[in-house]
């Protein structure tokens, strides 16, 4: 199994696909004084960790899990947020795709129902700096598992992966190193491009097991041409944007 290597600065970039459990409360509305607002949905933009510069950044939140995604700084994030009125906060593990965990750090900022999220961070090797993130829209396509149906393939240098999707979600696929892929992509809601993620992979040594996380159609040279799956475990972090073919 090739792990996508992102490795080296901290990176607080968003996309999604991870963990179906949802880690605190982030999302929806609450009545009272202050009213909470939701953070859910596919955001990007930049941030800018100070000393090492400004970054791309795009991503998910989702009732309360943060998938952050930076390939220009290279590193993934994982971790888990909480909104309380219109203000969120957080904390997140950084992650080398083909490695384990290489630091933590912490959010804080402001956020405004499918607009905007400014926050700034501090990590635990002593950096520091901010992300702003907009939301976007094409988190409000209506989702359908026959829009996954087909074949789909990631293609990394020598490395490939090929996985086959049914008409119920479930898929299987065997990559370019023998590893033997298997799962199910779900609905989450009827309203939302976002779907959770379910993989098993079998035949593989050290990444053997089972992994759980989002995804969602993109737009690359046509419209939903493009399904992105992350996925993780305890271990690992997984990350395929996989072309229709």
């Amino acid at each position: 199994m090739k792990f996508r290597s992102f490795v080296g600065s901290v990176a607080l970039e968003i996309f999604v696909i991870i963990g179906l459990a949802a880690c605190g409360g982030g999302g929806g509305d609450s009545g009272g004084a202050t009213a909470t607002v939701s953070a859910n949905g596919l955001w990007e933009g930049t941030f800018t960790e100070n000393g090492s510069g400004t970054f791309d950044v795009s991503g998910l939140f989702y009732n309360g899990r943060i998938i952050a995604i930076s390939e220009s700084a290279g590193a993934i994030y994982d971790g888990s947020y909480t909104v309380s009125g219109s203000s969120i906060s957080g904390n997140v593990t950084a992650y080398q795709v083909n490695g384990g965990a290489f630091a933590t750090a912490s959010i804080s900022g402001t956020v405004s129902v499918q607009g905007a999220i400014s926050v700034t961070f501090n990590t635990s090797y002593g950096s520091s700096g901010s992300m702003s993130l907009s939301f976007n829209s094409i988190y409000n396509r209506t989702p359908s598992l026959s829009l996954l149906a087909g074949q789909w393939n990631y293609t990394s240098g020598a490395y490939s992966l090929t996985i086959t999707v049914q008409n119920d979600g479930t898929y299987w696929g065997q990559d370019s190193d023998g590893c033997v892929v298997s799962g199910t992509i779900g609905l989450l809601d009827t309203a939302h491009n976002l779907y959770n993620a379910s993989t098993s992979i079998a035949s593989c040594g050290a990444s053997n097991g089972s992994y759980t996380g989002f995804s969602s159609l993109l737009d690359n040279v046509t419209t939903n041409d493009t399904l992105q799956v992350a996925v993780s475990n305890s271990n690992f972090i997984l990350l395929y944007p996989f072309t229709r073919q």
